[in-house]
């Protein structure tokens, strides 16, 4: 579960989110989307997801990163992953999402790839 999920405005249309947790599982994949959803607008329609603090990532994690990512794009907007570890990221690479999703690691990369 998340312990704690903080959420900022990184710019006028995009927000930072970072779970708290280790475990990137269900019960977090779950609170993260409906976080993520309500947060997302027609001028808010870009997140940034910061997973340095993830340490394992499972299907429920990779589908609510997706389920985001459809959300962010229904408003115009994109997702981008920053700073997974080398477990997530092999993870993410595994699963081929390198080819929809942008992976980096810096929050000045990620703003400079949305803007």
């Amino acid at each position: 579960m998340v312990s704690e999920l903080q959420s900022a405005q990184a710019s006028a249309s995009t927000v930072l989110l970072t779970p708290i947790v280790s475990v990137y599982e269900a019960s977090t994949a779950t609170q993260l989307k409906r976080k993520a959803t309500e947060l997302l607008t027609k001028s808010t329609h870009n997140v940034i997801l910061n997973l340095s603090k993830v340490n394992h990532m499972d299907s429920f994690g990779l589908a609510s990163i997706l389920s985001i990512l459809k959300a962010c794009k229904e408003l115009g907007g994109t997702l981008v992953l920053l700073n997974p570890n080398s477990t997530v990221l092999q993870l993410i690479q595994l699963t081929r999402l390198t080819t929809i999703l942008s992976v980096v690691e810096t929050q000045e990369e990620a703003l400079a790839l949305l803007q």
